[in-house]
């Protein structure tokens, strides 16, 4: 049974901004995933850069990230 949550009554205030951390390797691609209220996912990615793979495997529903070793 799904139900609603207010999570103005269990978030707290934001803590103390940490030190950055350290720049990624080259190549490395940086996504988000985002559900639309359809329920499409979508992978957002800054410009220029290459899109990140997926497999889907329907038999089971899951979504896999494919990640080149080479």
């Amino acid at each position: 049974m799904a139900r609603e949550v207010d999570l103005g009554s269990v978030v707290g205030p934001q803590g103390p901004q940490g030190p950055a951390g350290p720049k990624g390797d080259p190549g490395m691609t940086i996504f988000q995933l985002q559900v639309d209220q359809d329920g499409n996912l979508y992978a957002i990615y800054p410009d220029g850069s290459v899109p990140p793979e997926f497999d889907y495997d329907t038999t089971t529903g899951d979504l896999y990230l494919v990640i080149n070793d080479t």
